[in-house]
């Protein structure tokens, strides 16, 4: 289907709204008919955005190339459109199909950047074929993709400074010597140039020629001094020889001009003394060919004035012919008023030359005849646009039929209609052929025609499916049919009702596709109703025999119900759940059999109605209690599927599937229930415990696999753990086993009968690093004890052997104490009671030799002393009182507590003084302990005094 097909009425690239129609070129579909609409809106949407999106979307080089050439599009499209044809030539490699599009491109910048960036080297040699800038020539050298192309610009280049810059800054090596070679071969380079290259060119092999050719100029300079005067003396006679020569020779301006630059250029290059004689004659001759170049000049500028006046002239009246020959539309008789205007405002040059008095002529006569045209076009534009205008109520009547929606008006009614219009539009002359009215006209009649075509297309597609549906309804009923002949077990009202359906079909077939269809189905149908006509027969003659026999079982049912509704005396009473039974096995018989005929049947219906109202009260009974407990039954069922279904997303496995398991097995032990319920009820219960299960069987494979993966990865970091018990830097290897660690306990868990065996190998693996490093430590830790011990010993050798000095050894030994290394605390503690007991009793045995130091038992006494008054201070009067101190001492300490209240002018915060006090005292007994064991019956008193005020202080605080 074409893709205006597929579009309808008011395609959306055709919307009022600019961002509606740019979306809409940007999501049409890649293919022919998407070139098509591109290039209409880039030549006539309004908005700039959208021409610019169109044209970015098109693909089309033909398309891009005719925008280039349209004299209507504004200069934003055409800078898109030459982006376009830029990007599409630069990926083609048929040359022979960009030739159009390359010589549409008149900006030489263009041409370059595709001579660049080609795909193909011949598209880029077509397109540098076209480039005279020595820039623009340049640039291809240096950036050329294709060798070939960038040596092919260097020999078309002419000017040296971009040579030179190709030569130093060009990336291959091959376009840089090529540029060097004709650097040194057109004009030879001079010293200055070929040390610039030699300093700054990119190819080594292009530096290294400069240098040798610069290294042979100077060889040719370091010459005899003798050889040097009288080659200078011959070189200024020469060019002073040249110079006369050239002031009477020379009758081209430029000629002269670059001559005489080269032999100044040539006189400046002479080095050291020239004769004064030599200098005056090449001045002299100097001035000579400037006053010959002046002269040649002035009249150089006079002949180009003329050229320029008869150029203007020329030029000033073609362009009037152009602009005449150009003009179209309303406003074409004014501006042809203002043209002609300016045309006899024109001058004639002065002493024109008869070739320009011919050309001034040949443009005369083109302006009169480009007015008569113009004359001429603007009459038939006049005729044109009336008749463009009459074709308006035309497509406004197509437009209304169409909008319809009626297919069989719409094609009864445009024919003639489209006729009208082809004939309007093929008499309109071209003059009119661009007009916007006209444009706009063409789009409506477009979008109407794409818009019949959708319902035309539409009705056939409707159609063609009720044909298939028609077609498939027949063959369905074609194989009811047959498969009714062939059903051994077919009902005579079956059989009769199909019959019925396949003769109303023939009698009358709906349309079909194809006539072949047609032809078939009526076959197949007549066939089926005749095989089917037989089986109907048969089974007519089979009823009626059939109803015969069942009125002897009708008679039988009969006497059953009669027993049943008045059983013999003799026999033992049947329970009513017998009854019940019994009573609805005769009623389903006899539904099997109540066919029979109406003369005989009649009789035994009414007898074995009789025998059922009788029975009936006793079953009803019966039937309602059964039907209490099957609803009792159901609403339990009921329970239990609500239960499961709220149970069925529940992620706690195991309780759920016991629970569900439960479920199932009481569901089992419940009796029926109502049948219509019981269905739907056993469905939503097998759903819902499916649905668990399934999902509980998903997770178990989930768990299962990551269970997998993470015993793989632990069994990775016992490898790695055991790899670290023989690596000799042990610091390393605790360091690496606390990271292995630490990535054990991000990595989930393993199957638990697997999980107690990897732990205990990677714990193994750890414990063996970590021993490396504790064995250290209990080395150092050895040694550390060993060094207190030492200093123990040396403390209680003194007391067998006090020497001079004791108090002096004594501090000494304690200085060394507190200065040695720390030691585990069970053992720090005991060394320090060890150490602390032998301080005393030396302290003890020898008093007079601590008399005076820190040592001193008296001087601790009184230390002691005061720790306790400041510890009793702090503990509050309330516990004073239960401690048994006096009223007097109670009553002066509110007393003082009060004074120090109204001292601050503010109430004393309790909470804070007992934060306070209970910081103070506990300072006191770190004080208490730096005092050290104090001996003797009143230290006792003391110490026991103290932790009694120290206690009371805590708790009270």
């Amino acid at each position: 289907m074409k893709l205006l097909e597929k579009l309808r009425a008011q395609p959306a690239w055709q919307s009022e709204d600019p961002s509606v129609r740019m979306d809409a070129v940007r999501r049409l579909p890649d293919d022919d008919d998407a070139d098509d609409v591109l290039l209409d809106v880039a030549r006539g949407d309004a908005d700039p955005r959208v021409r610019r999106a169109a044209i970015e979307r098109m693909t089309d080089l033909a398309g891009l190339v005719s925008l280039l050439q349209g004299a209507e599009v504004d200069a934003d499209t055409r800078s898109a459109a030459v982006d376009g044809v830029r990007d599409v030539v630069v990926e083609m490699t048929d040359v022979g199909a960009v030739g159009e599009a390359l010589g549409a491109l008149t900006d030489e910048r263009d041409l370059g950047a595709i001579a660049r960036s080609a795909e193909a080297e011949a598209v880029g040699l077509a397109a540098l074929e076209r480039v005279v800038n020595d820039k623009t020539l340049s640039a291809v050298a240096r950036k050329a993709k294709h060798m070939v192309v960038a040596l092919e610009a260097v020999r078309r280049l002419s000017d040296r400074s971009e040579l030179l810059a190709v030569a130093i800054k060009t990336d291959d090596k091959a376009t840089a010597l090529a540029a060097y070679e004709r650097l040194r071969g057109d004009d030879p380079a001079d010293a200055a140039t070929l040390d610039e290259i030699a300093r700054r060119a990119k190819q080594k092999g292009v530096a290294r020629r400069a240098r040798e050719a610069r290294q042979a100029i100077d060889a040719q300079v370091d010459a005899s001094p003798a050889s040097v005067v009288e080659d200078r003396s011959d070189a200024a006679q020469s060019l002073c020889g040249a110079v006369e020569q050239l002031a009477t020779s020379v009758a081209a301006l430029d000629d002269g001009r670059r001559a005489l630059d080269a032999a100044v250029e040539a006189w400046s290059r002479l080095e050291g003394p020239i004769d004064a004689d030599v200098t005056d004659r090449f001045a002299s001759g100097r001035r000579a060919v400037e006053d010959r170049l002046l002269a040649l000049d002035a009249v150089s500028a006079e002949a180009q004035r003329a050229t320029e006046q008869r150029s203007t002239a020329q030029s000033a009246r073609a362009t009037l012919c152009l602009r005449v020959e150009q003009l179209d539309g309303d406003a074409a008789l004014d501006t042809l008023r203002g043209l002609r205007a300016e045309w006899e405002a024109l001058e004639a040059p002065a002493d024109p030359g008869a070739e320009t008095v011919a050309s001034l002529a040949g443009l005369t006569a083109r302006f009169e005849a480009a007015v008569t045209a113009c004359e001429e076009r603007y009459t038939r534009f006049t005729a044109s646009r009336a008749h463009v205008e009459s074709l308006e109520p035309l497509v406004a009547e197509l437009e209304q039929l169409v909008a319809t929606g009626e297919s069989d008006a719409v094609r009864k009614g445009w024919a003639t209609l489209d006729q009208r219009w082809r004939h309007a539009v093929t008499e309109l002359n071209d003059a009119h052929t661009h007009d916007a009215t006209l444009t706009a006209l063409r789009d409506r009649k477009r979008a109407v025609d794409q818009r019949r075509k959708s319902l035309e297309a539409e009705a056939k597609g409707a159609r063609e499916e009720t044909s298939r549906q028609n077609l498939t309804r027949l063959q369905r009923l074609a194989q009811s049919v047959e498969s009714a002949v062939k059903n051994e077990k077919l009902q005579l009202g079956d059989a009769e009702r199909r019959l019925r359906q396949a003769r109303q079909a023939l009698d009358s077939l709906p349309p079909l596709p194809t006539r072949r269809d047609r032809k078939a189905i009526v076959r197949t149908l007549r066939e089926g109703t005749t095989a089917l006509l037989g089986r109907v027969r048969e089974l007519r003659d089979f009823a009626d025999w059939q109803r015969w026999a069942n009125l002897g079982i009708q008679e039988d049912l009969c006497r059953q119900m009669e027993v049943l509704a008045s059983p013999p005396e003799a026999a033992t009473p049947p329970s009513d759940a017998e009854v019940a039974k019994t009573f609805r096995e005769l009623m389903n018989r006899w539904r099997e059999v109540a066919d029979a005929p109406r003369e005989k049947g009649q009789a035994l219906w009414q007898c074995f109605k009789k025998a059922h109202d009788v029975v009936y009260p006793r079953c009803e009974a019966f039937f309602a209690t059964q039907k209490a407990e099957r609803e009792k039954n159901r609403e339990r069922r009921l329970a239990l599927v609500v239960e499961a279904e709220r149970l069925r997303e529940s992620t706690d496995w195991i309780k759920t599937a016991s629970r569900l398991t439960a479920l199932q097995a009481e569901w089992k032990a419940l009796g029926p229930a109502p049948r219509k319920d019981q269905r739907e009820l056993w469905d939503r219960f097998r759903t819902a415990c499916s649905a668990f299960f399934t999902r509980r069987k998903a997770d178990l494979s989930e768990r299962k696999r990551q269970w997998g993966d993470n015993l793989k990865q632990k069994e990775a970091l016992c490898v790695r753990i055991d790899a670290l018990g023989d690596v000799d830097d042990v610091p390393a290897a605790i360091e690496e086993a606390k990271k292995l660690q630490a990535e054990w306990k991000n990595i989930g868990p393993v199957r638990r009968n697997k999980s107690d065996a990897i732990w205990a190998r990677f714990r193994a693996g750890c414990d063996s690093v970590f021993d490396r490093a504790k064995e250290g430590e209990r080395k150092a830790a050895a040694e550390r004890i060993a060094a207190r011990e030492a200093l123990c010993v040396e403390l209680e050798a003194l007391l067998a052997e006090p020497a001079d000095g004791l108090a002096d050894q004594v501090r000494a030994i304690q200085a060394r104490w507190q200065q040695s290394p720390d030691v585990p605390p069970d053992v720090r503690r005991k060394l320090s009671a060890r150490f602390g007991q032998t301080i005393a009793r030396l302290v003890e045995t020898h008093p007079a030799e601590f008399s005076g130091t820190d040592l001193d038992p008296a001087r601790k006494l009184k230390q002691l002393h005061t720790l306790c008054e400041r510890a009793e201070a702090l503990v509050p009067a309330e516990a004073l009182d239960k401690a048994g101190a006096s009223p007097a001492e109670i009553l002066a300490k509110k007393w003082r507590q009060q004074l120090a209240s109204n001292t601050m002018g503010a109430r004393v915060d309790d909470g804070a003084k007992r934060r306070a006090a209970l910081d103070e005292v506990k300072r006191l007994q770190v004080e208490r302990r730096r005092l050290g064991q104090v001996t003797g019956k009143e230290a006792s008193t003391l110490h026991v005094r103290f932790q009694r005020a120290y206690d009371r202080a805590v708790q009270k605080n």
